[in-house]
């Protein structure tokens, strides 16, 4: 098929469906790039060249990503997920703790 190279937010999950059509393509991605990629979780720095060979497993997924030029990147960066939430939170910091209003009709 040829090579594939990796966008901001992409994981190897994201690659394999764009070039295989189906998650399934990772192992694929996996044993033809076994210097660049070590395993399912890994997130290949932006502007990596990955070889991609092989058959798609679903054609109808890669020629409707290739038709409209989507580019899936659903990995979530660091920064983007550091300290939110409510395992982050602090009473009386970030969470403020009120006490409960009731109407009595």
């Amino acid at each position: 098929m040829g090579k594939i190279i990796t966008k901001q937010g992409q994981s190897l999950l994201d690659i394999a469906l764009q070039a295989y059509g189906s998650i399934e393509g990772v192992f694929g991605l996996l044993a033809d790039n076994p210097t660049k990629l070590m395993a399912i979780t890994d997130c290949p720095t932006p502007g990596t060249e990955l070889k991609v060979t092989g058959v798609a497993l679903n054609k109808y997924v890669v020629a409707e990503y290739s038709d409209y030029n989507i580019v899936p990147a659903t990995a979530a960066l660091a920064s983007e997920i550091a300290g939110t939430g409510i395992g982050y939170w602090a009473i009386d910091i970030d969470f403020i703790v009120t006490a409960p209003v009731f109407e009595l009709s």
